[in-house]
């Protein structure tokens, strides 16, 4: 008799089918698991589906739910949402489910009176486990008292059995305010084909010599993208005239037109290079394998990012900001280097010195640990941990826990990586 395993994700955007085929592809090895994803329509007929769960037909099903308006409040679709998982919580019945995404569900379940007064579907809830993401919990200069007490007790009321985050940071924050449930849960990064840099930059038709610092995914302000341009320019003089900065993915908020309008000297000679476009999961790899130094100058960072997990999966000395997830993983982990990134003089006279280590970057030995911890399997393997002990399963072989991850980190030593550190 089959097993049957839901898993509940309506929207289709970003990286939410991605986490969605490796949780299929994981589940289906177990026997007898029937895997069942919950969705709308217009999400079975996206890119997305057809780009991740395609090869799935033959071992996913689908239970289709009504497509969310968005010309409605967030909150109003999180209550949507609640009902077409409790909708399909009845229809499928399934033995354990999985919420990719919950953050929505997890501030509504608290005002669901189907939850609190129908049996089944309060015990059906309790064998959910659901990941919440997002969230500022635990960094002190970006929390706003009010909204992170709320918040924090709708994830320590959630009915889940298991309430996962991507960030070591604001995990540790929620335990120690008594949210007994919450775990960490890996940011997956497959692991790419090894490609020197020349064959890289040959591959997205870049000139093959020089060093390079750059950043791929959306180029926009948020990110600090003029910021890095301005500070590249800045920083000229110090740098060899073969010396580039690659922005490689799709630019908005006018940023391809005002770096045209004012650098275009530096785009005529191949020092300043601009791939404004979509790009493929290889093309991201290959942006990444290209250069020297990957930048994220990010404004905000209180979360976890694809990109400097990509860079380091790739053993790739990253700048960033000094500020949130990206500052306390790249100090704790040896990732490479952190400055204000928000003022340019300081900016400008980091890239130079940072460029120029990044030649003898050499990860250490818990940035291996922590790589290892993100990687596809272990995140596979954290999902199936539960659902394995409910079937008298051993855990997965691959299985790494965090505290494997930390065992190393009172290690002082940085390779000589911090110069840039304000």
């Amino acid at each position: 008799m089959a097993i049957k395993i839901l898993i509940f994700e309506p929207l289709h955007h970003g990286h939410r089918f991605e986490f969605v085929a490796h949780l299929v592809r994981c589940l289906s090895k177990i026997d007898r698991v029937e895997p069942w994803l919950a969705t709308t329509q217009s999400a079975t007929e996206s890119e997305e589906f057809a780009a991740f769960l395609s090869d799935f037909n033959d071992k996913l099903k689908v239970y289709v739910v009504d497509d969310l308006d968005f010309h409605q409040s967030p909150l109003r679709n999180g209550f949507n949402n609640l009902t077409q998982f409790q909708q399909a919580l009845k229809s499928v019945d399934p033995f354990h489910s999985y919420v990719p995404s919950a953050g929505g569900l997890t501030q509504c379940c608290r005002f669901s009176p189907k939850l609190a007064f129908t049996p089944f579907l309060k015990e059906k809830m309790k064998q959910t486990e659901a990941l919440v993401l997002g969230g500022r919990f635990g960094y002190t200069n970006a929390q706003r008292p009010l909204k992170t007490f709320v918040s924090r007790s709708f994830i320590r009321m959630a009915p889940w059995t298991t309430t996962f985050h991507l960030d070591p940071y604001q995990v540790q924050y929620l335990q120690k305010h008594h949210c007994k449930s919450v775990r960490l849960m890996p940011d997956p990064v497959d692991a790419a084909p090894v490609k020197a840099k020349e064959a890289a930059r040959k591959l997205l038709g870049l000139p093959t010599s020089g060093r390079y610092i750059g950043m791929t995914g959306w180029i926009q302000k948020i990110k600090g993208c003029d910021n890095l341009v301005q500070s590249f320019i800045a920083a000229k003089n110090q740098l060899a005239d073969d010396d580039r900065l690659l922005l490689a993915g799709p630019f908005k908020d006018g940023l391809a037109e005002w770096i045209s309008d004012n650098f275009q000297d530096e785009i005529e000679s191949n020092r300043l290079l601009m791939l404004n476009r979509f790009l493929s999961v290889d093309e991201i790899d290959w942006a990444v394998q290209a250069m020297d130094l990957v930048c994220l100058p990010y404004l905000r960072a209180y979360q976890s990012s694809g990109v400097l997990l990509r860079a380091v999966a790739e053993s790739k000395p990253v700048l960033v900001n000094n500020c949130g997830w990206l500052a306390k993983t790249v100090d704790q982990f040896d990732a490479g280097f952190v400055c204000d990134t928000t003022n340019i003089k300081k900016f400008s006279e980091c890239i130079p010195v940072a460029l120029q280590k990044s030649t003898s970057f050499t990860p250490s030995e818990k940035l291996r640990r922590f790589v290892k911890f993100h990687s596809v399997e272990n995140f596979c393997a954290t999902w199936t941990k539960v659902l394995r002990s409910k079937l008298e399963l051993e855990p997965d072989p691959k299985l790494c826990e965090w505290d494997w991850v930390t065992d190393l980190s009172t290690v002082t030593s940085r390779s000589g990586l911090d110069t840039c550190v304000e």
